[in-house]
């Protein structure tokens, strides 16, 4: 089970209800509470805890990590499969229920044209961010929903600033865009292997949460996910992608020692 670490987002100006069957309106009434939607202190732009709800027999609000909150991914149970109550073909009728309503949302969203959603996948090697796009956003309308993946930089994009690259790709309003891999990349990878000193790699956090700030200001709904699996489960896959000839181009050995450097990095993963 892939295991959800981080959710947040952010609202402009809850107080003002012009769209009340649209995307903006739905997302309001789900985010903020009665007393802060009423009261006159409440700011432009603000920054408000999601009420994070699921259908059905689904309840995985206990994996959402509040702001300040501290991660230990030994604590996180990756094959933890008690999110959800149903077996076999309650788990196929449950999934056709949540691309059904994912369907409608991304539709007012885009109909609306205001506000824009950002869904940031972020994982270790074969954490599976690309099945993730292909099963949950099966059957949205690709006219308004983008996926942007990040590799490694580009000539050009080493010439300027590390968000430069992912500032091009968020969304316009109406829009939905997935990152496959992110601007979080420059805080590990680029960390792990060495390639900034610590005083940039370090400064990085706040210039991330700068970047982010900016965007929810600027009407962006952003949700983040980190999909969480063991380092045997990861071995179990990265073996796979030797055995299996149509895999195989998934795997380098710089990949490889990369993994290596990273188990390193976080102590705390369970195997």
């Amino acid at each position: 089970m892939y295991s959800l670490l981080n959710l947040s987002f952010g609202i402009a100006d809850p107080t003002n209800h012009t769209a009340p069957l649209g995307f903006e309106y739905y997302v309001r009434r789900r985010s903020v509470s009665p007393e802060l939607e009423n009261s006159a202190k409440t700011p432009k732009n603000s920054l408000v805890d999601y009420d994070f709800r699921m259908t059905g027999d689904l309840h995985v609000g206990r994996y959402r990590i509040d702001p300040g909150e501290e991660v230990h991914l030994n604590k996180v149970d990756p094959d933890d499969t008690s999110g959800f109550d149903g077996k076999g073909q309650d788990e196929r009728e449950e999934s056709k229920k949540l691309n059904e309503r994912l369907r409608e949302l991304q539709e007012m969203l885009y109909a609306e044209h205001k506000m824009k959603v950002l869904v940031i996948l972020q994982a270790v090697d074969t954490g599976g961010t690309d099945g993730v796009i292909h099963r949950v956003f099966e059957g949205v309308n690709p006219q308004g929903v983008q996926v942007a993946h990040f590799g490694v930089p580009t000539p050009e994009e080493l010439d300027h600033d590390f968000l430069w690259r992912h500032h091009k790709r968020v969304p316009g309003k109406g829009e939905l865009v997935i990152f496959n891999r992110s601007h979080y990349e420059g805080v590990l990878v680029e960390r792990v292997h060495k390639l900034v000193p610590e005083e940039v790699w370090r400064r990085r956090y706040r210039e991330i949460n700068d970047f982010e700030r900016i965007l929810s200001e600027e009407d962006t709904l952003i949700l983040k996910f980190y999909l969480h699996i063991s380092k045997d489960e990861q071995k179990k896959r990265l073996e796979e992608r030797l055995e299996d000839p149509t895999k195989e181009w998934k795997f380098s050995s710089a990949g490889a020692e990369t993994l290596g450097r990273v188990h390193d990095s976080l102590p705390g993963r369970p195997h």
